[in-house]
């Protein structure tokens, strides 16, 4: 298998000679972007959606679910404060009263994959992706890691559909583009996989040293 980084250049072979990736690495290339993509989940562009009380005042109905939809944010807020902190029970916890409280509130479904799979429960991660996509189809972070799970557990069909629409719905997010390609080129679609990976590379220059550094 072949990777070729620049149409201009010569291709790294990542089977054989000095810049092959070792073989124990390709099979961990899919999890390289996955700390990076949690931590924007923790602390980038993804933040905390706030209900605010309605101008008209509403109904008591409108009014019940207003309070109840705040009190799931909060309780989403507190969960990432503990989080951050590295106290992934006690986040896990807050989170899980968030969906009890609300169980449309899609970043708390979101952030207890999160903890869930940090926590190494790919199951229990991978239900509560599901469950994020399910209420906002077009969550990138979750369809990432639904890519990086599917792949971890050897269904590699699941991990480039998950993939593809990542990159469909934000072809910018270079660490989805690289991760689609390094399993495009896996599965022996060279030419798409070598597409991607060029891509990635260009979004972001740092994963080509990875790339030949074999790095895990």
């Amino acid at each position: 298998m072949t990777i070729d980084t620049d149409p201009g250049s010569q291709r790294t072979d990542l089977s054989a000679g000095p810049t092959a990736v070792p073989e124990r690495s390709r099979r961990r290339t899919c999890a390289l972007i996955v700390s990076a993509a949690l931590a924007v989940g923790l602390a980038g562009g993804f933040g905390i959606s706030r209900v605010f009380d309605r101008a008209d005042g509403g109904t008591s109905a409108d009014k019940a679910g207003e309070s109840t939809s705040q009190s799931a944010a909060a309780m989403v807020d507190q969960g990432l404060e503990l989080q951050v902190d590295g106290d992934l029970a006690g986040a896990a916890a807050r989170y899980r009263k968030a969906v009890d409280a609300d169980p449309e509130n899609m970043l708390a479904h979101y952030n207890l994959g999160l903890v869930d799979q940090l926590g190494g429960h790919p199951q229990d991660a991978t239900r509560e992706y599901e469950r994020t996509i399910a209420l906002e189809p077009t969550y990138v972070p979750a369809l990432f890691n639904l890519g990086v799970l599917a792949s971890a557990s050897g269904d590699k069909d699941a991990a480039l559909d998950y993939y593809r629409k990542a990159v469909q719905i934000n072809p910018g997010f270079a660490g989805a583009q690289f991760n689609l390609g390094l399993l495009l080129l896996d599965t022996g679609d060279e030419k798409a996989g070598n597409a991607a990976v060029r891509t990635a590379i260009k979004l972001d220059p740092s994963l080509a040293d990875r790339l030949e550094k074999g790095t895990p």
